[in-house]
This record gives structure tokens, sequence and C-alpha cells, in this order.
């Protein structure tokens, strides 16, 4: 008997529609498939002649698994799922039908996770047509609490209780009202997006301060305090004093693609867009870093400033999309995935995000001048998506290395956010 459960989903959620082989990519290439157990167990005892070969040399146990939710993977050669067949569709679920498919694929691109028993429900931008559904619409992004029936092959969610415990690690009590600030600041088209990120950071490092000097009842004081510098335009001497400097950022970009972008995992699609990048601003390895940050700035006011200066809805929503998806600032209490971090930290991996994908944008800009838009802020996001936000241990090497190279304090952060 299948059972009704309440929703919570950004209003874009209800338009989204899978476009299958007229995808310009695929959801099976350029990451990796984990099997839950019991979806392991029932292809073993599958004996279909062309698929049983496939799942014997296709599907290996997962020995560092901690879950059965991770307890096998699918062994990806050249970059590809071997169950991808030649018209870009799936094989397992042409020959076994959709039921068959693991909780993984059959949830791919939808983003899901538990708060106060309510499921949440967003998209992973890794779809290129949930990254249009997401991105491009220049309304604020607003969300519906819905009622429908439960899929019982979606579960283990990450998972939050607001019920705030003597001993827990952050002020969960305060989840929603921190939410509710954070996505009104997000959204807050007073000021320009950078500047509204660096508030965030502000926020986010004051509020992790509360954390560590157990003083977590002045949380609702701290927001308030906010929302009405905000009114007062009482950031503006702060945000004003941010420099300008593209050679730390380019710095920033190159080192941070080092240990990805030539990996074999990453899709051809993220590939094309570095290295349309690094064309667009003439950025080789013999090339100094005064001269490629003069050709970024050059990129940055010629082509980026004016297409975006137009278009800041589209950082706002992933931004607003991505506090929503990953439970932005204090992460699940339990998850098969996460691991705990700060709210600090939180924040300086948004904001790593935010600076890669803007610097990316920029020398795109200076390679397609005229003819930059929106299929290629589509493809960016999409492919940078696949390659960054779906590889937990790349991202904990950039926080790490920002935290070791004290790179990641609010005055550095500004100014990457600002670049």
């Amino acid at each position: 008997m299948r059972r009704s459960i309440k929703l919570l989903q950004p209003r874009y959620f209800a338009d989204f529609r899978c476009i299958g082989s007229d995808c310009e990519d695929t959801c099976c290439a350029g990451m990796g498939v984990v099997i839950d157990k019991e979806t392991y167990g029932k292809y073993q005892e599958c004996s279909h002649p062309d698929l049983k070969p496939i799942i014997d040399t296709g599907i290996a146990v997962n020995p560092e698994s901690t879950s059965d939710a991770t307890y096998a993977q699918v062994v990806v050669k050249d970059g590809h799922c071997p169950f991808l067949t030649d018209e870009r569709l799936c094989a397992i679920q042409q020959i076994l039908g959709e039921r068959a498919l693991s909780r993984t694929c059959a949830m791919f691109p939808r983003a899901m996770s538990t708060v106060n028993g309510v499921v949440e429900r967003s998209l992973y931008l890794s779809c290129p047509e949930a990254a249009r559904v997401v991105l491009l619409n220049p309304e604020p992004m607003q969300f519906d609490q819905i009622t429908e029936d439960q899929d019982e092959r979606f579960t283990d969610f990450p998972i939050l209780n607001s019920d705030d415990f003597a001993d827990a690690p952050k002020p969960y009590r305060y989840f929603w009202e921190v939410r509710a600030f954070i996505v009104s600041l997000l959204q807050n088209r007073e000021y320009r997006v950078w500047e509204r990120l660096i508030v965030l950071g502000l926020f986010c490092d004051q509020l992790n301060q509360h954390i560590i000097d157990q003083t977590t009842d002045g949380v609702p004081d701290l927001m308030q305090s906010y929302t009405d510098l905000l009114a007062l335009r009482g950031f503006d001497e702060t945000l004003a004093g941010v420099g300008v400097h593209p050679a730390v950022q380019l710095n920033f970009l190159a080192q941070s693609m080092e240990h990805r972008i030539f990996s074999d995992s990453v899709s051809t699609r993220f590939v094309d867009c570095y290295y349309e990048c690094m064309e667009g601003i003439g950025y080789t390895p013999d090339t100094s870093i005064d001269d490629g940050a003069a050709r970024y700035a050059a990129a940055y006011e010629q082509y980026y400033k004016p297409f975006m200066d137009q278009r800041e809805h589209i950082f706002e929503n992933y931004l607003v999309n991505y506090v929503f998806k990953l439970l932005f600032p204090f992460g699940p209490q339990k998850s098969v995935y996460y691991e705990e971090k700060s709210v600090y930290s939180e924040f300086v991996l948004m904001a790593a995000h935010f600076a890669m994908l803007r610097s990316l944008l920029v020398g795109m800009s200076g390679y397609y001048q005229s003819s930059f838009g929106e299929p290629q802020i589509v493809k960016l996001f999409q492919s940078f998506a696949k390659a960054i936000e779906h590889n937990p241990p790349y991202l904990k090497r950039i926080l790490k290395s920002l935290e070791e190279n004290e790179m990641s304090d609010m005055a550095v952060m500004a100014v990457f956010i600002k670049n």
C-alpha cells in the first residue's frame, strides 16, 4: 500500500522532464554510479543472455562501502557506463524496465533529503535540462509544499532534525530561520550577487563563532542585526574596500583545476569548457600570471560583464538551489555521503564553487565574444556539476588546500568572490 508524504520543492521541480536521447549529454558518462545492495542482488539473479555478461563484468562490490546504499558500483570503461547502448539509452531499463534501475539511476537528477519528516526535492545541475530549468528563470526561486505518494525506491536520504539537543554540534533548532534568512539575502536584488555572497560569508563566520563560543542563543539577534544592516546599506564600506586582483583569481583557478581537469573520469564537455576559457584569455603554461590577469580583466570588462550584469538571476538561482539542496549551512545530521564540516567551511566550499564557475565563464566569454550566451552557460554549469560537485574527494582536497594555505579567511575569500 502506497503512503502519502509531505514534500517541499522549488517550483521549477514540476517543470522538469527528461528529454532522453535528445539530450546533449548522457547521465551515463563522467560520473560514478553506486548500486544499492538490494538492486545488486536482483541483478545477480538476471539470466538475460545480452545483459548477464555485462552485469558480470560491469558491476563490482565496493570494498570501501560502509552502507547498503553504496554496496556496489558500476565499473566505468572509457568514462562511460557499460550499460549505455549505441542509441545512448540504458540497457537495463530497455530490457528489465524502469523499475529495475538502481536507486541512484532512478533518482537522478533529483536530489532528496528529509527535514523534520518532510521530504525535500530539488535537481542536480549535472543534467543539462535540469540546469536550464533551474538557472534560466529570471524570477526569484519559489518553493511549494505538496502531498504525493511515496516511491519506495527512494530512501536513505540525508536527514536533518531541527529539534536541538544539549550535545548537538550545531544549533539545528534555528535551521528554518537561518535558511530563510540566507535565501532572502541571496535573493536581495538591491545588491550585486558578489556582494550578497560576501555578506553571507561574514554572517557564516560570525555564526560559526557563536557555535565555537557556545553562545548560540544569540543567533536570532545575529540574523536581525544583518537584516537591519542590509536595509540601511551598512555593509557598503566593507564591500567597497574589497580589492580587484584578477591575478589572484586566475592563480586560484589554475591551481584548483590542476588535479581535476586531467583525470580520466572528467567529461569532454567540461574539458572543452576549460580549454575554451584558457584560450579565451590566451593563457598557456608559459604565460606570465600578470599577462594572463590582464587578458582576464579585459575579457571580463568587454564580454562577461555586459552579458551577466543583465542576468544575475543565473548565479542567484545557482546559489539558492545550492543552499536548499545541501541543507546549507548546517548540512545533514545523517548521510551516507556527507562528511561533517563547520558552518564556515561549508561557506568556503560554496564560495570556491562560485569563484571557479565565474572565472571559467569569464575566460569562455573571451573565447566566444559576441556569441557568448546561455548555451555556453548551461554547458559549463552542467559539466562543472558532473566533474566537481559529484566528486567529494576533490572538494575535500580543495577545502583542505585553502585552509592549510591560509586562504580560507574572509579577507581572501572576498577577493575570490569579487574578482
